[in-house]
């Protein structure tokens, strides 16, 4: 990697850092992915991304990751339209039945759009 994205990488670390120590465990509420998926928490899987990745593919990771915490949220929230069976998230919507991936919803990639049987 080279030596100035790698400075890149470095400065989005530190802003995470200073999330998690100052901010993180004051907001009032526990990052979604982490409460229903039992695993690591956004900031931690983001942190990994920008210290394996470089920094474009990293940021894709980060917002592909936020995304997932959105769609975990969701099935936190009992949300009706969301249905979580075997692991994987569906989504509920005109008397279909969808598997969600695209947006990131499940921990195991799949085909948007596939119909549950």
């Amino acid at each position: 990697m080279k030596k100035k994205f790698r400075m890149l990488n470095e400065l989005a670390l530190a802003g995470l850092r200073f999330y998690k120590l100052y901010i993180d465990d004051k907001k009032g509420f526990k990052c979604a992915y982490k409460a229903v998926y039992r695993g690591d928490s956004c900031s931690t899987i983001m942190m990994q991304a920008l210290e394996e990745q470089p920094i474009i593919p990293a940021v894709r990771s980060c917002f592909a990751q936020l995304e997932r915490c959105n769609c975990a949220e969701m099935v936190a929230k009992d949300d009706d339209r969301f249905l979580q069976k075997n692991g994987k998230t569906f989504l509920v919507a005109g008397g279909s039945v969808m598997l969600l991936a695209g947006c990131g919803c499940t921990p195991d990639p799949c085909i948007l759009g596939e119909t549950c049987k």
